[in-house]
């Protein structure tokens, strides 16, 4: 029979969902190479037709720029507008493009709207302080909910004219599946080794999560499970050899390879019992006989011994 061989299969993450669309990336990077991505993960088909991005310039207070969103996006999709002007690594992801509010000087606050009502926000738009100049801003994938105040935390910020994610985004929604395999138990080695029973020991396993468990195998035989580095091995024959061997799972039940094969050959090591009811009989002038009860032994039985001219006289 061949060895066995460990296949876990790996899944795709599992996406969270949002309450609503959010802005998920912003891009105000060098020239015109400017853009906005709006992400729909609520679970649900949106008509966009509700929805505007608008533009409060310098810190007005009022938003003055408009641009209306048409169409549908999907759930699980994002939807991005470009500035016009923008080069084509942008252009080519856009969904749309726009010369008035995609025109930012990381001072300029921009919302995204749905119904005339502000859900979301990049900046402050009672503030001409400069938040985000010759940068790129994406959304922390933790963000579940869109915030009508911008909160610096909620975002990660790359350098100047960053756009290799522009268009691919993730929410984690906490749900995140572990396809990653503990390594395999390593130095599995035997020790206290008796008539009946040994003790395995090996260095632990490393996990991204963390190991669950270990499995024992005994010539190929799951033997035997725990949570330890150790393991006592009983039910053992006086004289075998076996061989044994450990994995490693985590608790998504992802298998490590297996570990070093470790032989082992159970070995004797209790000593007979003391001989008794010693008789001495059939004494003569030059010899005697001795006779007593059998010692006993797990591995040998001594039978009744006579031992003749042991002592003399």
């Amino acid at each position: 029979m061949s060895n066995v061989v460990n296949v876990t299969t790996e899944s795709m993450p599992v996406n969270g969902t949002t309450s609503e669309l959010l802005i998920s990336e912003y891009i105000e990077g060098s020239s015109n190479n400017k853009a906005l991505e709006i992400a729909n993960f609520t679970g649900n088909n949106i008509n966009l037709s509700g929805y505007a991005l608008k533009k409060a310039t310098n810190g007005s207070g009022a938003f003055s720029s408009v641009l209306n969103l048409s169409g549908t996006l999907n759930d699980g999709q994002v939807y991005v507008v470009a500035n016009s002007n923008a080069n084509a690594a942008i252009l080519s992801i856009a969904n749309i493009t726009n010369a008035s509010v995609l025109t930012f000087n990381g001072n300029d606050a921009i919302g995204l709207f749905k119904n005339d009502i502000l859900i979301d926000i990049i900046g402050n738009a009672n503030s001409s302080d400069v938040f985000a100049q010759n940068i790129t801003l994406q959304r922390k994938t933790s963000v579940t909910t869109p915030n009508s105040i911008y909160a610096e935390s909620e975002w990660d910020v790359f350098g100047q004219d960053t756009f290799s994610n522009l268009g691919n985004y993730f929410i984690n929604g906490g749900i995140i599946p572990d396809i990653i395999a503990p390594t395999a138990p390593t130095n599995l080695s035997t020790t206290d080794i008796a008539e009946n029973s040994l003790k395995l020991t090996w260095v632990a396993s490393l996990d991204d999560t963390g190991v669950s468990s270990y499995d024992l195998f005994q010539d190929g035989i799951l033997i035997g499970n725990t949570t330890v580095t150790n393991f006592i091995v009983n039910g053992l024959q006086l004289g075998n050899s076996y061989n044994f061997t450990a994995i490693a799972k985590d608790l998504a039940n992802n298998i490590s390879n297996s570990s070093n094969i470790a032989n082992a050959t159970t070995v004797d090591v209790t000593a007979p019992s003391i001989p008794s009811n010693i008789l001495i009989s059939n004494i003569k002038q030059t010899s005697l006989d001795i006779a007593w009860s059998s010692a006993t032994d797990n591995a040998v039985s001594y039978t009744h011994l006579t031992l003749p001219t042991i002592y003399s006289v």
